[in-house]
């Protein structure tokens, strides 16, 4: 929980796989790759709901990164040369 406690991005908190800063020694994240291997699956069966959750959050963060690079070139594009 410290490290929750100490993430930069605290609300706005990707999982561990997609976060751009490892928290974690690599030996320790192959651990808790290896956890969520087994828990993954099981997950829908004991808390449907939080999966739901879970995999909804997934997919709207992978929506608003698509549409903040689209911006980000928008703004590159439009950008005159003497900006530079």
């Amino acid at each position: 929980m410290q490290r929750i406690a100490k993430c930069p991005f605290v609300d706005d908190k990707p999982t561990c796989a997609k976060c751009p800063i490892h928290c974690y020694k690599p030996d320790m994240r192959e651990r808790v790759r290896r956890v969520m291997r087994y828990a993954g699956p099981r997950m829908m069966l004991y808390h449907p709901i939080l999966t739901f959750w879970h995999y909804y959050d997934e997919i709207s963060r992978k929506k608003m990164d698509r549409q903040r690079a689209i911006e980000r070139m928008r703004a590159n594009v439009n950008r005159s040369p003497q900006e530079d």
